[in-house]
């Protein structure tokens, strides 16, 4: 599965986008420990890749840039949830 600009989707990328639609948002601490699993560091940096090209999106973006952020499903999203 790719897309445009060489971000191929993993499985735990179209997980993710199950969960995201189940809960609707979600924070970078809970998509961690949630689905991810990994440093939060990793996580921070599959979730920016994700909203860089328009598959999540920020719903909630700390004070003053504070982490966590909080990420919601975009359409996008939704359409390779649907199509996998």
């Amino acid at each position: 599965m790719k897309l445009k600009s060489k971000l191929e989707l993993k499985k735990r990328d179209l997980s993710l986008f199950s969960y995201l639609h189940s809960c609707k948002i979600a924070s970078t601490n809970q998509i961690n420990r949630d689905q991810f699993k990994r440093s939060l560091v990793t996580t921070r940096k599959r979730l920016a890749k994700l909203r860089e090209h328009g598959l999540i999106d920020h719903v909630f973006k700390g004070i003053e840039n504070s982490k966590p952020n909080a990420y919601s499903l975009t359409p996008a999203g939704f359409g390779y949830l649907k199509k996998y």
